[in-house]
């Protein structure tokens, strides 16, 4: 399953510019969470480490953390079985 945010917005068709700076030049960071019985383990504190990345990187302009916490919530219940959960930040 993939959600995309464009800043603050959602996505309704998730897509990445080829040309997306985390991707030509590893400008981003990313969280990747556990999910269990399709619930996302530590979800607070894989977002406080992301804002704390993002911070240091300079990284502006994202959704707040109950939007980023729903879409985690929503891709997490979808999973069956065990699974893993990417979140990437890129400018």
């Amino acid at each position: 399953m993939d959600i995309a945010f464009l800043a603050t917005d959602r996505l309704e068709t998730p897509a990445v510019s080829v040309r997306d700076r985390s991707f030509l030049l590893g400008d981003g960071c990313f969280e990747t969470l556990f999910v269990r019985a399709g619930k996302a383990e530590g979800i607070s504190e894989h977002l406080g480490l992301l804002r704390q990345s993002a911070n240091t990187l300079g990284i502006t302009g994202f959704p707040k953390d109950a939007a980023l916490r729903a879409a985690m919530e929503e891709a997490a219940s979808s999973a069956s079985g065990d699974a893993s959960i990417r979140i990437t930040l890129s400018r």
